[in-house]
């Protein structure tokens, strides 16, 4: 890869992965604001509604902007979907942890969203080099 088409890369992929961080945890700010309350219970599910509605909005900016894949098929399509959500599974664990960490120990909104972004930041990365070799070849 030359040099110049690496830095487009590189910014379009941070720019791929800030779309998706500021939607996953804008829509875990939300739900935890609509229903205001932090306990361990609405965290998870802020955490797992906000992880299913990014997972495809990230699979599509992937496909389309960082990886330009076109697909023949439907059937094409529903596979490389399925890949991409099981090569997620242990970036959204790592993620996961992350963030719950962070809300144990500090106890407050600020600090579980901040986790969220850590975590995010760092699967997002572990996950585009296991999209690469797995998914968009």
């Amino acid at each position: 890869m030359k040099l110049k088409s690496k830095k487009i890369f590189i910014l379009k992929f941070t720019f791929i992965a800030i779309i998706a961080i500021f939607f996953n945890i804008g829509f875990q700010y939300l739900f935890l604001t609509i229903f205001n309350n932090d306990s361990i219970e609405i965290v998870y599910i802020a955490m797992i509604l906000a992880t299913s509605f990014t997972l495809l909005l990230k699979f599509w900016l992937d496909k389309k902007y960082l990886f330009e894949f076109k697909f023949n098929k439907l059937s094409n399509l529903s596979k490389k979907f399925s890949l991409y959500s099981i090569n997620g599974i242990f970036t959204t664990i790592l993620f996961w942890i992350i963030e719950t960490i962070f809300y144990l120990i500090f106890e407050n909104k600020i600090m579980l969203l901040f986790g969220a972004f850590l975590g995010l930041s760092i699967s997002y990365v572990v996950k585009y080099y296991l999209d690469k070799k797995i998914v968009f070849t």
